[in-house]
């Protein structure tokens, strides 16, 4: 049996939920369906997970739609995108706009903003002026 086996095993009436994350921040592109070379097998967590957080760390909302997609192929469950809004990936009101998208038009579940209280307020009223045409 495998640790995530064993952790859904002990907490069966909870939720269980992962956040997944390939790679670093910024330009370099370790995409999610690359999990297996970090010893992550989808396939089998599918069968474990209720929920997913698809970290959105990476300045191409394009990689950020695309994990979004491989996500969504392995899992049925909530998911869940937790997006960067501030440095070192956004830095300026289009780039920010693409990130909230990317998901947004994916169909997930949710919306996450990581560090959502130490953002600047210009990206703070970004968030908001955005999430309001959505």
């Amino acid at each position: 049996m495998s640790l995530f086996e064993d952790f859904a095993s002990t907490i069966n009436s909870a939720d269980f939920g992962y956040y997944l994350k390939m790679g670093g921040l910024g330009d370099d592109r370790m995409g999610i369906e690359h999990s297996w070379k970090h010893g992550l097998d989808l396939k089998r967590l599918s069968n474990l997970l209720d929920t997913v957080t698809v970290l959105a760390y990476h300045s191409d909302s394009t990689v950020v739609r695309d994990d979004i997609n491989v996500i969504q192929a392995f899992f049925d469950c909530f998911v869940r995108t937790e997006i960067l809004a501030g440095h070192p990936i956004i830095h300026d009101r289009n780039s920010l706009q693409s990130q909230i998208e990317a998901p947004v038009d994916a169909g997930v579940d949710e919306l996450s903003f990581y560090g959502y209280g130490v953002l600047l307020e210009r990206n703070l009223s970004w968030i908001d002026e955005i999430l309001d045409t959505i």
